[in-house]
């Protein structure tokens, strides 16, 4: 019943999803720096720095990890 009642807000469901400056998508990025052969540990690391300098300023997330793997 609970499913058959659910509504979706999708415009509130976006503003959310911004809300995370693509946050959201650090465990992809993991994976990926994983794949390109950094260590689990210093992938995890560069993951976490950017995660935490993105919540503090306010930024996107990908676009700090790049500029870390510079």
């Amino acid at each position: 019943s609970i499913i058959e009642n659910l509504q979706i807000n999708k415009e509130q469901m976006n503003k959310n999803l911004q809300l995370t400056n693509n946050r959201i998508k650090s465990e992809d990025a993991l994976l990926l720096l994983i794949k390109a052969g950094y260590s689990r540990e210093e992938a995890y690391r560069m993951v976490q720095q950017s995660a935490e300098l993105s919540e503090t300023k306010q930024q996107d997330f990908l676009t700090i990890l790049e500029q870390l793997e510079d």
